[in-house]
């Protein structure tokens, strides 16, 4: 696909023209044209664009590379799923905007590999500026410090984006329990949850006008985590990001002019904005940064019709986001209609007229610390590696690289034991009867003829008369026992335990995985996150 631009077609105009402005910016992307019903609006936008306007599937021409499908899907009541079915079966690639039931992804995902196809949901909330710096500020918060709760408050027609916005936040979204729903009068309702463990409140605004049901949100997004160090909040989908310190009164002090009072953590400001200081206007965020989160998807989708490896972790991520999406809307219930609604501006000038009403006497100065990046040269890294290393010595590491031997190798020999093979230590059981006894996929072969090689050489096989033969029968309580030396020789200071928690789980996983009823980049991506890898790749000594 990269020697061209890839053709692609929008199918809707209500929002799908934010895909159309979205795919003008791009210059890898060529629009071919729109599918719609015909409505005038859609004449209209065809017209503006200069575009082809086709009526039904069968009126598209053989080249369209991708399709956007920007229509509602089957559990929204709309013909989205059917269309984006249709189009997967005529040979295009197809990006469909959410919501999207977990089944109906399935459904996609089937078709497009029986086509040697991609599909993938649309989702640009999680690629605007405000959202990326709360995960990422979230995410080095929760590397500190363990999160205490979650509140939060959005509006029911936004709850997808907000499960993936927690999926790239939270270190996990397992286990997933609602406790109780609360529905009294007024417009928002009460749902408190546990989630990966972590006891989260939602206030969910679950009203909509039947007669324009894209307006009238009381709001889209609202997040707050607390930590014992404080609170990060996503005041709004649009931003800002603000940290909030918890206050925390000295007992040993006195109140009044007590010099020790004017510095530490008391000297920090109540509130800081991380990110710019202002939020956007929404002809910013319509023209400007709707679109561009959009075009993030896009080139995503464009990575993964150059077969970029990442489409099977992807598609992990969108089958748990809707399951997790699909039982919010089940304790949400039926939003409760309110036609009639109207819009009513108010003028931001009158606001300002009364704070400048307030007399400075009575209202100090604010001071709010920006939020700044530094950059750190090569030298200062590598004076941190080493501070780093001066904390361990080589007997330390030397013992977890022992213990770990001894604990893998026992897995290795265990899992083969299992299959019933290398069970009798006064056997000598050939290559070829190891492999084939050992249930695996023929391809793995090689990996098990280094397993037998390296085991033998460290002295756990012996290798006599052109076969192999155990010393020992590794019982389970024996092996769970090396695996806890592994635990207790592993110094923190070396990493992240997830490493050794990763290694744990793929040791107890061997038979599976040479089996193939697992796939191995499902533990490094378990619910598709990175903590796993990088805990391995970058938080290891």
């Amino acid at each position: 696909m990269s020697h061209k631009k890839i053709r692609t077609l929008v199918c809707g105009t209500t929002f799908g023209q934010f895909y159309l402005e979205a795919l003008s910016e791009l210059p890898d992307f060529e629009i071919a044209g729109i599918l719609a019903q015909g409505s005038e609006r859609s004449k209209n936008c065809a017209k503006h664009y200069g575009l082809p306007l086709f009526e039904s599937p069968e009126q598209l021409p053989p080249t369209i590379d991708l399709a956007c499908v920007v229509l509602r899907s089957s559990v929204m009541g709309g013909k989205g799923t059917d269309l984006s079915l249709q189009l997967l079966e005529k040979g295009i690639h197809v990006i469909q905007e959410h919501p999207v039931h977990h089944k109906d992804i399935a459904d996609c995902l089937k078709a497009a590999r029986k086509k040697g196809l991609k599909f993938m949901t649309g989702n640009l909330y999680i690629h605007l500026p405000a959202v990326r710096r709360f995960v990422v500020c979230a995410q080095s918060v929760i590397k500190e410090q363990q999160p205490l709760y979650i509140d939060l408050a959005l509006a029911t027609q936004v709850s997808f984006p907000l499960v993936h916005i927690l999926l790239e936040t939270l270190p996990t979204l397992r286990p997933f329990k609602i406790n109780h729903v609360t529905k009294d009068e007024g417009p928002f309702q009460l749902i408190s949850c546990e989630l990966g463990k972590i006891p989260f409140t939602i206030r969910a605004h679950n009203e909509v006008n039947p007669d324009d049901p894209d307006n009238h949100l009381h709001l889209l997004h609202s997040i707050t985590i607390g930590f014992p160090g404080g609170s990060l909040s996503l005041t709004d989908t649009h931003g800002p990001v603000i940290w909030r310190p918890r206050l925390h009164i000295p007992s040993n002090k006195i109140l009044g002019k007590i010099t020790p009072l004017t510095g530490g953590e008391l000297a920090e400001s109540s509130s800081v904005v991380l990110g710019p200081g202002s939020t956007p206007s929404y002809v910013d965020i319509l023209t400007r940064q709707w679109p561009r989160a959009i075009g993030e998807d896009l080139k995503l989708m464009q990575a993964f019709m150059n077969e970029d490896k990442r489409m099977e972790q992807r598609a992990q991520q969108e089958l748990l986001c809707s399951r997790h999406w699909q039982a919010l809307t089940d304790a949400f219930g039926y939003p409760q209609l309110k036609p009639g609604l109207t819009y009513q501006p108010l003028d931001i000038a009158m606001l300002r007229e009364k704070v400048a009403e307030i007399s400075p006497e009575t209202e100090e100065q604010e001071h709010i610390t920006p939020f700044i990046s530094s950059k750190e040269d090569v030298f200062a890294y590598a004076g941190s590696a080493e501070r780093e290393i001066l904390k361990l010595d080589a007997k330390q590491v030397m013992a977890y690289v022992d213990s770990m031997e001894k604990a893998a190798m026992s897995s290795m020999l265990k899992t083969l034991q299992e299959q019933g093979i290398l069970t009798d230590t006064t056997k000598i059981y050939s290559e070829k009867e190891i492999l084939e006894g050992s249930k695996a996929n023929v391809r793995h072969y090689p990996i098990l003829s280094r397993w037998l090689a390296v085991m033998a050489e460290k002295g756990h096989l012996a290798f006599e008369n052109d076969g192999y033969k155990a010393f020992e029968r590794i019982s389970k309580d024996e092996l769970e026992s090396r695996w806890n030396g592994v635990k207790d020789s592993w110094d923190t200071r070396m990493g992240n335990m997830l490493s050794i928690d990763y290694l744990k789980t793929n040791a107890d996983q061997l038979s599976a995985l040479m089996t193939d009823r697992q796939q191995a980049a499902m533990l490094l991506f378990p619910e598709g996150k990175m903590d796993i890898a990088n805990a391995l790749y970058k938080e290891t000594v």
